[in-house]
């Protein structure tokens, strides 16, 4: 998952994030990892020289289900054709 800021932690530390769909399912908890994007362009830290964090997630656990919402989500969202299953 891709983040528009970065993230105020460590790269590479896992956190757990928690966020709602739009089409109104129950709040999603999932395990993720604090990744550098493939554009980590501004590499400064912060008045201490630590890294601002990362810009994406990584999942590191997702039950079917969550990940059933997550790709229909996607799927609606870009468009794409119907995945079977």
């Amino acid at each position: 998952m891709a983040l528009e800021r970065p993230a105020p932690f460590e790269r590479g530390r896992p956190v757990e994030i928690a966020f709602a769909l739009p089409q109104g399912t129950d709040r999603l908890a999932l395990h993720a990892r604090v990744e550098p994007s493939g554009d980590d362009s501004d590499e400064e830290g912060d008045e201490e020289g630590r890294s601002r964090g990362g810009r994406e997630l990584t999942f590191l656990s997702i039950g079917e289900d969550d990940r059933r919402l997550l790709r229909d989500y996607v799927v609606e969202r870009l468009g794409l054709p119907a995945i079977p299953g």
